[in-house]
């Protein structure tokens, strides 16, 4: 298929909108796609796209640059800019992908009206407690969209390397999505605690999308505040320090641990490896279910 051209463009973007300043900004953020899309053809995951029937073998590239349109016009994506690609660019290139599917699917998903009110930290200690039956993995969807939340489960796609994004859509829900790239309970607990508080703690600033690398050490004021915030709702800090499992790193003393806060062990076992560095310790542990199988993934 050719590179799109400037008359594509107009027709896939709908330009009739009511007044002139806003159809010239509508217009300037697709020539940005545009040329964005055109740098980064090569990078697109067009196998993965075609393999989840997410779009066709024959029209891929129409289809692809609909799918990121329509993310960026529901503004949940970032603004695409283009310029010499960089190779953290081609992944950069794989998440806005990736982030378009999930706002395809969120689009699709009528949620009742959100009130920030209605969620608060009792709320996520409740989540947080549900971890010890594995099987409520799978209510997740239902019991957050009662609240106005919308939960997309997308898994990673190759070399995605994030584990979620959480963003408002135009009508204020929150979009929370995981991207079970680490297919171990510890993982998708945190992450998910992690981005009902950024919910709970940022969502006026959520019209912008929060991309998420939970192991990333590199972290800024927002990131802290939301990883405070789960972590406390796991287990507060002076519990933890007074279990100390950190240093003393035995079943008996996490499972104790578990049993006392009613939290799965995994959640815990999952803070020692990620604080100490060590990823062999409770190797058995984290590994022992994977929520993709308990998802039908």
């Amino acid at each position: 298929m050719k590179d799109f051209n400037f008359d594509q463009l107009v027709e896939l973007e709908d330009m009739n909108v009511g007044n002139h300043a806003q159809s010239s900004h509508q217009l300037s953020d697709a020539v940005d796609l545009l040329f964005w899309f055109n740098e980064r053809k090569e990078h697109l995951p067009y196998s993965t796209l075609i393999g989840k029937g997410y779009v066709s073998s024959e029209f891929k590239e129409h289809d692809v640059f609909q799918m990121l349109s329509s993310s960026a016009k529901s503004g949940s994506a970032a603004l695409f800019k283009s310029g010499n690609l960089k190779e953290s660019q081609k992944r950069d290139t794989i998440v806005a992908v990736w982030q378009a599917v999930v706002s395809a699917k969120a689009n699709k998903i009528d949620a009742p009206e959100f009130n920030i009110d209605s969620i608060d930290e009792e709320f996520l200690n409740y989540i947080a407690s549900l971890s010890v039956d594995i099987s409520n993995i799978k209510e997740l969807s239902s019991i957050l969209l009662k609240k106005g939340i919308i939960l997309i489960i997308e898994p990673a796609f190759p070399g995605l390397g994030k584990d979620g994004c959480v963003y408002k859509n135009k009508k204020g829900n929150p979009v929370l999505a995981l991207s079970l790239r680490h297919d171990r309970l510890d993982n998708f607990w945190f992450t998910l605690l992690h981005e009902i508080s950024h919910i709970i703690l940022h969502y006026e600033t959520l019209d912008n999308v929060i991309i998420e690398d939970i192991e990333n050490a590199d972290s800024d004021e927002i990131e802290d505040e939301a990883n405070y915030f789960a972590k406390e709702c796991i287990v507060d800090r002076v519990t933890w320090k007074k279990f100390a499992l950190s240093k003393n790193k035995s079943e008996k003393n996490l499972y104790e641990l578990a049993n006392l806060v009613k939290r799965h062990p995994t959640l815990l076992a999952g803070r020692v490896r990620f604080e100490t560095g060590d990823w062999s310790v409770f190797s058995d542990i984290v590994h022992s279910v994977s929520p993709k199988e308990v998802l039908g993934l």
